[in-house]
């Protein structure tokens, strides 16, 4: 369903949900949005790993 969308918008790379997915973070990210909502949204349950939109570490966090 998400390929044929993709088709019809014109888009010529593979798109998945997971594309999308990481397309919304980095779109979240490079807008400032606060990186813990950013995580929330994408269903993680914790940020204190590597995060993989921005390399940030997060392991000092409480």
């Amino acid at each position: 369903m998400i390929a044929a969308i993709a088709q019809t918008a014109g888009l010529d790379a593979p798109t998945t949900a997971h594309v999308l997915r990481h397309t919304l973070a980095t779109t979240l990210d490079r807008g400032k949005i606060d990186l813990v909502l950013v995580a929330e949204i994408r269903g993680m349950t914790s940020i204190r790993t590597k995060s993989p939109v921005n390399g940030a570490e997060f392991s000092g966090l409480p």
